[in-house]
């Protein structure tokens, strides 16, 4: 277990370096993307961020064209120093993914981001970082700060049934209007 800071140090410590092959995965709500946006933000954490200039990202649900994979190879074979980052990548395509990389480790890096927890064995030659879902205690303060007029009760209910997703506790938190329960 790392804290949100080591991890942050560790992803953006592998990506500045070509060959790299990394994963992101969590539950949805778990700050998976806010995570990947903190590595390249100077504000935020330790350590340097890579340089912005080399990043490259997609979303698979958005079926790119080209490819992910047509990007790589493209990438690869003019030997152009590139950070690929993947979102709702399933195994199966980060592999095939980290693939491409392997044949071209002097000038790209991947890092792949998937919500199916589950589904997800460590794949080859990766660096998987798992995002847990948010303490009680880490959600209540959130719900505090941004939803303010929320009774200390109503805070506690609503993170318990929330689970540790963020996302879910805010919706629910946002329905409920100054003076109700």
């Amino acid at each position: 277990a790392l804290s949100v800071a080591e991890g942050l140090g560790r992803l953006r410590a592998a990506l500045s370096k070509p060959g790299q092959v990394l994963r992101v995965v969590g539950l949805s709500g778990t700050g998976k993307t806010r995570m990947v946006q903190a590595i390249f933000e100077k504000e935020v954490g330790n350590g340097e961020p890579p340089d912005q200039a080399f990043v490259l990202y997609t979303d698979l649900g958005n079926e790119p064209e080209p490819s992910a994979r047509e990007m790589l190879l493209r990438l690869g074979l003019k030997e152009q120093r590139a950070i690929v980052i993947v979102d709702n990548c399933n195994p199966k395509a980060h592999q095939t993914l980290a693939d491409v990389v392997s044949q071209y480790k002097k000038h790209l890096s991947l890092l792949t981001v998937e919500y199916d927890v589950a589904d997800d064995d460590s794949p080859d030659a990766t660096d998987v970082y798992e995002l847990a879902p948010a303490s009680a205690q880490v959600l209540e303060g959130i719900l505090q700060r941004l939803v303010p007029h929320l009774t200390g009760p109503d805070r506690h209910r609503i993170t318990e049934f929330a689970g540790g997703n963020a996302r879910v506790a805010l919706a629910l938190a946002r329905t409920v209007n100054k003076g109700e329960t």
